[in-house]
């Protein structure tokens, strides 16, 4: 018998005991799922090795292609894990406050006219021409909150940073108005 009648009948054997050949394969898994998942991890590392750019380019085209698909899972990882993203940026923060003290001195000389953008935004928005008609009196524990561009309610902090809102672009201001004027 030769090689090719030798694989012919292997295959057909196969074929012919699809069963057979089933519950062998799932007994083996059974009995030695460790070895073979360190097998393929070993496998997996040096195919990787030895293949860098072709895995490089496969990474490279399955970013590109399921753009769609990273964003939403990227917003639904955000949303369900908020806390611990913010205890490893602290956490970040914390263990490399140096470099990114030096990080920032850098990025500073080196964008000055970007800066300098930045900086007018930044002044621009704190010089909006907001009025300042307060309807009720202050108290003590309370913040101003603008219910329109000249009028202003003073409520407990607590209401007022309860609710994110923002008057130019009207983020919120529907709900943080229900619950100042709640509050009077």
């Amino acid at each position: 018998m030769d090689m090719t009648d030798k694989k012919e009948y292997k295959k057909q054997w196969k074929e012919n005991n699809k069963e057979h050949c089933k519950k062998y394969n799932r007994q083996y898994y059974l009995n030695n799922h460790k070895k073979i998942k360190e097998y393929q991890k070993q496998w997996h590392r040096k195919y990787r090795e030895d293949n860098t750019e072709k895995v490089k380019e496969g990474y490279k085209k399955w970013y590109i292609e399921n753009r769609e698909k990273r964003l939403q899972y990227n917003k639904k990882y955000h949303i369900e894990h908020i806390k611990n993203i913010g205890q490893r940026k602290k956490k970040y923060h914390i263990e490399n406050r140096e470099y990114l003290l030096e990080h920032n001195k850098q990025y500073f000389k080196d964008n000055p006219e970007r800066i300098r953008e930045i900086g007018k935004k930044h002044q621009n928005k704190r010089k909006r021409n907001l009025g300042f008609i307060p309807l009720n009196k202050y108290f003590e524990g309370s913040e101003s909150h603008h219910i329109n561009k000249n009028e202003i309610i003073y409520i407990p902090k607590v209401i007022h940073r309860s609710v994110s809102h923002c008057l130019e672009t009207n983020k919120n201001m529907e709900k943080i108005n229900k619950l100042a004027i709640n509050f009077i």
